[in-house]
């Protein structure tokens, strides 16, 4: 019997082992790869770096916004740090990594719609996912301590690899390891859709929430420093139900750029209901840009007291 037990605790050991081996194998890989997600870009700048110009959202920021045509107009650096199927969670914590890595941000733009109504404060499965390598990050691991699933990520191992096997499992470590390139511009940070949509139509809700906990925090988060938070309402379509939403939107955030409905009746700019292609992206920037640059200097001549 004795022998049996000491059987099956060698086992045990053996496995514990294996699994914490393999847990470092894949944090190698993960952390001496390529840049692959937008997450890995933000980690692969350096403090001092400077962008103008940050955009942050979900994928009506990630194939709306194309920093090239703003590096353009305004001769300044732009990034779309946009993630498709993201939260407003998800974007706090790119913003939070940014700025704690010292990397200088003047102007961060943040695609605020339907997102406004977010009950959950978690983070989405999938940009969790793209964390798990970076955990010992003291900002991202702060992040994870508090997820529902947060205790087993950080502390049994090769549980969150397991668990987020399609995000970073084997078949991205063989991509890493083979420095497979994502067809993805990241230094840009925009991907177009291409195509016209057919039968366009949506909804947004039909209320709106009294207040926004990650929006609140984001706020705090760059107060006192040189980064300015703005928001955006990006263009849906106008077949799109419950369109007043958006002016209960700007009834909460009163500087709002609210762009809901500048392309009505321009169907063919549209992907779907709710994303641009690749010609309504590109008109949509330039209008973006061009109208901050106005509302910049407005802002600049009433601090003058009107003498310009």
């Amino acid at each position: 019997m004795k022998g049996f037990i000491l059987y099956i605790l060698k086992i045990l050991g053996v496995f514990v082992i294996g699994v914490v081996l393999l847990e470092q194998v894949y944090d190698y890989v993960f952390k001496k790869g390529i840049v692959r997600n937008k997450l890995q870009k933000v980690l692969s700048l350096e403090e001092g770096d400077h962008y103008e110009f940050v955009f942050l959202g979900s994928s009506r920021t990630e194939n709306t916004i194309d920093c090239e045509i703003i590096e353009k107009i305004t001769g300044k650096s732009c990034i779309n740090l946009g993630v498709a199927g993201s939260s407003l969670k998800d974007s706090y914590v790119l913003l939070k990594l940014l700025l704690e890595k010292g990397i200088v941000a003047d102007h961060v733009f943040l695609q605020v719609d339907y997102s406004y109504n977010e009950k959950s404060a978690d983070l989405t499965p999938a940009f969790k996912a793209t964390l798990i390598p970076f955990r010992s990050h003291p900002a991202i691991r702060e992040e994870l301590e508090i997820e529902d699933d947060g205790s087993y990520i950080l502390n049994f191992p090769f549980y969150a690899y397991l668990k987020y096997e399609k995000i970073v499992g084997f078949r991205e470590i063989l991509n890493q390891t083979i420095h497979n390139d994502p067809g993805k511009d990241y230094e840009n940070g925009f991907y177009p859709l291409t195509g016209t949509g057919k039968q366009l139509y949506g909804s947004l809700p039909a209320k709106i929430a009294d207040t926004n906990r990650v929006l609140s925090n984001m706020e705090k988060m760059v107060s006192g420093n040189r980064t300015k938070l703005h928001y955006f309402f990006a263009p849906y379509c106008q077949q799109v139900e419950n369109r007043d939403y958006a002016m209960k939107l700007q009834d909460k955030l009163s500087e709002i750029y609210n762009y809901i409905d500048i392309f009505d009746r321009k169907e063919n700019l549209f992907a779907d209901c709710g994303h641009l292609n690749l010609s309504g992206a590109q008109e949509f920037t330039k209008i973006l840009i061009t109208d901050f640059l106005h509302r910049e200097a407005m802002d600049e001549n009433d601090r003058n007291g009107g003498n310009e």
